[in-house]
Protein backbone atom coordinates (compact mmCIF):
# COMPACT_ATOMS: atom_id res chain seq x y z
CA UNK A 1 0.00 0.00 0.00
CA UNK A 2 1.26 3.32 -1.14
CA UNK A 3 2.03 6.10 1.56
CA UNK A 4 0.21 9.31 1.39
CA UNK A 5 3.47 11.14 2.33
CA UNK A 6 6.82 11.05 0.33
CA UNK A 7 10.15 11.99 2.39
CA UNK A 8 12.99 13.67 0.90
CA UNK A 9 16.56 14.75 1.25
CA UNK A 10 17.29 17.73 -0.50
CA UNK A 11 20.55 19.93 -0.78
CA UNK A 12 18.56 23.80 0.33
CA UNK A 13 21.77 25.35 -0.17
CA UNK A 14 24.79 25.34 -1.17
CA UNK A 15 27.87 26.59 0.39
CA UNK A 16 28.75 30.10 -1.68
CA UNK A 17 27.93 33.72 -2.36
CA UNK A 18 24.78 33.73 -3.82
CA UNK A 19 23.45 37.37 -5.41
CA UNK A 20 19.81 38.82 -4.53
CA UNK A 21 17.87 41.64 -5.37
CA UNK A 22 18.93 43.07 -2.05
CA UNK A 23 22.27 42.38 -1.46
CA UNK A 24 24.49 39.16 -1.57
CA UNK A 25 23.98 36.23 0.60
CA UNK A 26 26.94 34.65 2.07
CA UNK A 27 26.18 30.90 2.59
CA UNK A 28 29.07 29.77 4.47
CA UNK A 29 29.91 27.37 7.22
CA UNK A 30 28.99 29.73 10.19
CA UNK A 31 25.60 30.76 8.50
CA UNK A 32 24.27 26.88 8.10
CA UNK A 33 25.47 26.04 12.10
CA UNK A 34 23.33 29.10 13.04
CA UNK A 35 20.41 27.95 11.04
CA UNK A 36 20.45 24.34 12.06
CA UNK A 37 21.09 25.47 15.58
CA UNK A 38 17.96 28.12 15.73
CA UNK A 39 15.66 25.52 14.05
CA UNK A 40 17.12 23.11 16.63
CA UNK A 41 16.04 25.69 19.94
CA UNK A 42 12.64 26.44 18.41
CA UNK A 43 9.66 24.63 17.88
CA UNK A 44 10.41 24.05 14.48
CA UNK A 45 12.35 20.87 15.44
CA UNK A 46 8.82 19.67 16.63
CA UNK A 47 6.05 21.13 13.81
CA UNK A 48 8.67 21.65 11.30
CA UNK A 49 8.66 24.49 9.02
CA UNK A 50 6.51 25.14 6.10
CA UNK A 51 7.40 24.45 2.26
CA UNK A 52 5.04 26.23 0.36
CA UNK A 53 4.71 26.86 -3.78
CA UNK A 54 6.48 29.73 -4.23
CA UNK A 55 6.75 32.22 -1.07
CA UNK A 56 3.40 33.31 -0.21
CA UNK A 57 4.05 34.09 3.63
CA UNK A 58 6.53 36.72 1.85
CA UNK A 59 3.19 39.13 0.78
CA UNK A 60 1.65 38.73 3.81
CA UNK A 61 -0.93 36.35 2.91
CA UNK A 62 -4.14 35.16 4.48
CA UNK A 63 -2.93 32.91 7.26
CA UNK A 64 -3.44 30.28 7.86
CA UNK A 65 -1.44 29.41 4.20
CA UNK A 66 -1.79 25.81 2.95
CA UNK A 67 1.57 24.29 2.48
CA UNK A 68 3.19 21.84 0.00
CA UNK A 69 5.15 20.12 2.55
CA UNK A 70 7.22 20.44 5.06
CA UNK A 71 10.90 20.75 6.41
CA UNK A 72 11.33 18.47 9.10
CA UNK A 73 14.85 18.95 9.64
CA UNK A 74 18.57 20.61 8.61
CA UNK A 75 21.80 19.32 8.78
CA UNK A 76 25.35 20.39 7.27
CA UNK A 77 27.25 18.13 4.70
CA UNK A 78 30.58 19.38 2.84
CA UNK A 79 27.27 20.30 0.38
CA UNK A 80 25.80 23.19 2.21
CA UNK A 81 22.37 23.21 4.00
CA UNK A 82 20.55 19.91 3.47
CA UNK A 83 16.68 19.78 4.84
CA UNK A 84 14.56 16.50 5.06
CA UNK A 85 11.59 16.99 3.28
CA UNK A 86 7.87 15.61 3.38
CA UNK A 87 5.78 16.17 0.93
CA UNK A 88 1.67 15.02 -0.57
CA UNK A 89 2.23 12.61 -2.16
CA UNK A 90 0.69 14.28 -5.56
CA UNK A 91 3.00 17.45 -4.86
CA UNK A 92 6.45 14.94 -4.58
CA UNK A 93 5.09 14.10 -8.62
CA UNK A 94 4.93 17.37 -9.47
CA UNK A 95 8.63 17.67 -8.58
CA UNK A 96 9.54 14.36 -10.40
CA UNK A 97 7.98 15.76 -13.74
CA UNK A 98 9.75 19.24 -13.43
CA UNK A 99 6.67 21.33 -12.63
CA UNK A 100 7.84 22.51 -9.75
CA UNK A 101 12.16 21.49 -9.79
CA UNK A 102 13.64 23.75 -7.19
CA UNK A 103 13.36 25.02 -3.46
CA UNK A 104 13.77 28.95 -2.70
CA UNK A 105 14.75 29.35 0.76
CA UNK A 106 13.17 32.33 3.31
CA UNK A 107 15.62 33.01 5.70
CA UNK A 108 16.13 35.71 8.32
CA UNK A 109 19.67 37.61 7.51
CA UNK A 110 22.30 39.09 9.63
CA UNK A 111 24.01 42.55 7.78
CA UNK A 112 27.79 42.06 6.97
CA UNK A 113 29.60 44.23 5.67
CA UNK A 114 27.77 46.46 2.99
CA UNK A 115 25.92 44.83 0.47
CA UNK A 116 26.62 41.22 2.17
CA UNK A 117 23.89 39.38 4.44
CA UNK A 118 24.18 35.76 6.38
CA UNK A 119 21.37 34.05 7.00
CA UNK A 120 20.49 33.12 10.41
CA UNK A 121 17.39 31.73 11.04
CA UNK A 122 15.08 29.66 8.29
CA UNK A 123 11.51 31.23 7.89
CA UNK A 124 10.25 28.64 5.40
CA UNK A 125 11.16 27.35 1.55
CA UNK A 126 8.74 27.63 -1.73
CA UNK A 127 8.79 25.24 -4.82
CA UNK A 128 9.84 27.37 -7.53
CA UNK A 129 11.39 26.86 -11.29
CA UNK A 130 13.03 29.74 -10.85
CA UNK A 131 15.66 30.29 -7.51
CA UNK A 132 17.84 32.88 -6.87
CA UNK A 133 20.12 29.85 -5.64
CA UNK A 134 21.36 27.28 -8.59
CA UNK A 135 20.65 23.99 -7.20
CA UNK A 136 19.02 24.66 -4.50
CA UNK A 137 16.41 22.12 -3.95
CA UNK A 138 18.64 19.44 -5.55
CA UNK A 139 16.44 16.09 -4.77
CA UNK A 140 19.81 13.87 -3.02
CA UNK A 141 17.30 11.20 -2.06
CA UNK A 142 13.47 10.17 -1.83
CA UNK A 143 11.53 7.21 -0.04
CA UNK A 144 10.40 7.31 -3.79
CA UNK A 145 14.06 5.78 -4.67
CA UNK A 146 12.94 3.44 -1.77
CA UNK A 147 9.79 1.92 -3.15
CA UNK A 148 11.44 1.76 -7.09
CA UNK A 149 14.36 -0.27 -4.83
CA UNK A 150 11.32 -2.16 -3.47
CA UNK A 151 9.56 -2.63 -6.77
CA UNK A 152 12.67 -3.92 -8.41
CA UNK A 153 13.57 -6.63 -5.21
CA UNK A 154 10.28 -7.49 -5.30
CA UNK A 155 10.26 -8.59 -9.28
CA UNK A 156 13.45 -10.82 -8.63
CA UNK A 157 12.11 -12.00 -5.66
CA UNK A 158 9.37 -13.42 -8.12
CA UNK A 159 11.98 -14.37 -11.36
CA UNK A 160 14.19 -16.36 -8.30
CA UNK A 161 10.49 -17.93 -7.46
CA UNK A 162 9.65 -18.94 -10.54
CA UNK A 163 12.93 -20.14 -11.76
CA UNK A 164 13.38 -22.58 -8.36
CA UNK A 165 10.04 -23.65 -9.07
CA UNK A 166 11.40 -24.39 -12.47
CA UNK A 167 14.64 -25.83 -11.16
CA UNK A 168 12.29 -28.18 -8.74
CA UNK A 169 10.33 -29.32 -11.91
CA UNK A 170 13.33 -30.50 -13.78
CA UNK A 171 14.50 -31.71 -10.70
CA UNK A 172 11.14 -33.82 -10.32
CA UNK A 173 11.55 -35.07 -13.93
CA UNK A 174 15.11 -35.89 -14.34
CA UNK A 175 14.17 -38.63 -11.48
CA UNK A 176 11.13 -39.55 -13.53
CA UNK A 177 13.59 -40.46 -16.06
CA UNK A 178 16.21 -42.37 -13.70
CA UNK A 179 13.77 -44.46 -12.45
CA UNK A 180 11.99 -45.08 -15.47
CA UNK A 181 15.56 -46.05 -17.24
CA UNK A 182 16.16 -47.99 -14.35
CA UNK A 183 12.64 -50.20 -14.55
CA UNK A 184 13.78 -50.65 -18.27
CA UNK A 185 17.21 -51.93 -16.92
CA UNK A 186 15.94 -54.56 -14.69
CA UNK A 187 12.82 -55.62 -17.11
CA UNK A 188 15.54 -56.09 -19.70
CA UNK A 189 17.45 -57.88 -17.23
CA UNK A 190 14.81 -59.83 -16.21
CA UNK A 191 13.65 -60.69 -19.75
CA UNK A 192 17.71 -61.97 -20.53
CA UNK A 193 17.38 -63.70 -17.18
CA UNK A 194 14.49 -65.59 -18.22
CA UNK A 195 15.70 -66.16 -21.97
CA UNK A 196 18.87 -68.24 -20.06
CA UNK A 197 16.28 -70.22 -17.98
CA UNK A 198 14.79 -71.46 -20.88
CA UNK A 199 17.97 -72.83 -22.32
CA UNK A 200 19.34 -76.18 -21.74
CA UNK A 201 22.61 -76.76 -18.90
CA UNK A 202 25.47 -78.70 -20.02
CA UNK A 203 24.14 -82.09 -18.85
CA UNK A 204 20.98 -81.63 -20.87
CA UNK A 205 22.75 -80.72 -24.00
CA UNK A 206 25.30 -83.89 -23.54
CA UNK A 207 22.20 -85.96 -23.17
CA UNK A 208 20.76 -84.09 -26.20
CA UNK A 209 24.04 -84.78 -28.13
CA UNK A 210 24.59 -88.74 -27.47
CA UNK A 211 20.72 -89.02 -28.31
CA UNK A 212 21.46 -87.10 -31.82
CA UNK A 213 24.63 -88.93 -32.50
CA UNK A 214 23.11 -92.69 -31.98
CA UNK A 215 19.97 -91.80 -34.36
CA UNK A 216 22.03 -90.68 -36.68
CA UNK A 217 25.28 -92.98 -36.19
CA UNK A 218 27.28 -89.67 -36.13
CA UNK A 219 30.24 -88.52 -33.53
CA UNK A 220 29.13 -87.54 -30.36
CA UNK A 221 31.27 -84.19 -30.28
CA UNK A 222 29.87 -82.90 -33.25
CA UNK A 223 26.67 -83.93 -32.07
CA UNK A 224 27.39 -81.32 -28.92
CA UNK A 225 28.32 -78.73 -31.15
CA UNK A 226 25.71 -78.69 -33.11
CA UNK A 227 23.88 -78.26 -30.23
CA UNK A 228 25.66 -75.83 -28.69
CA UNK A 229 25.27 -73.19 -31.77
CA UNK A 230 21.68 -74.36 -31.32
CA UNK A 231 20.99 -72.65 -28.11
CA UNK A 232 24.12 -70.09 -27.72
CA UNK A 233 25.36 -69.83 -30.72
CA UNK A 234 28.95 -70.03 -32.64
CA UNK A 235 31.52 -70.55 -29.72
CA UNK A 236 34.18 -67.24 -29.91
CA UNK A 237 37.48 -67.49 -30.54
CA UNK A 238 40.28 -66.01 -29.52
Amino acid sequence: MQREYIDSVQLLCPFGNWAHPKGMQVVDKTACEKIRNNFMRSLARIRGLPIYVGHPDDKGGIFPLKSAGKIQSVCITGQGLVICARYERKVFSEIQSGRLKWLSPRWQMEKLKDGYFRPVRLISAGLTNRPNIPSSGSMLLSYADFEKSVSEVEKMRVKLSLAIKKIAECIKAEKAVSAEAEFLKNEKMDENIAKLSQKPQAFEMAAMALALAKENGGDYAASFAKIRRKYYGAAKTK
